[in-house]
């Protein structure tokens, strides 16, 4: 099993979690959809930030790096706590600049984001396999 195959896993995972929470009467038919839109938002920042470590594990990706890669590919910015508990170091300061803002974002973005646009082809085959499976995993 690849790399892609156990975060493939772990992402339908989250999404039949949520089918399977609303089947149970854990919140209202009416809130499923916002609960697995927001997973969705969340699984895709998830897999860019893993695109971004896997493709730039070379360099020394610091958050606001990945801030402009992630509005670039996303259209969004990503919450600034999540990106320091992803690309942070500790204690490093502002004076210390990272090498890689002297090379061009673009060349890494466009690479990335063939990647990225593959991946969300995928999530929603994904997110179909995870409703289905939790439909038949409440009716046996």
């Amino acid at each position: 099993m690849d790399i892609d195959d156990k975060h493939f896993k772990n992402y339908k995972s989250r999404i039949k979690d949520l089918y399977l929470l609303c089947f149970w009467g854990a919140f209202q038919d009416k809130l499923l959809g916002a609960y697995v839109s927001a997973e969705i938002k969340s699984i895709k920042r998830d897999h860019l930030c893993y695109l971004i470590k896997r493709k730039l594990s070379d360099y020394d990706v610091t958050p606001t790096y990945a801030l402009n890669l992630c509005k670039n590919i996303l259209g969004r910015g990503v919450d600034n706590k999540y990106l320091l508990g992803q690309f942070g170091r500790s204690g490093r300061t502002a004076a210390e600049k990272s090498k890689i803002f002297e090379m061009d974002i673009q060349r890494f973005e466009n690479e990335i984001l063939v990647e990225y646009q593959l991946f969300t082809d995928k999530l929603i085959l994904l997110k179909r396999q995870a409703k289905s499976e939790a439909i038949k995993e409440t009716n046996n």
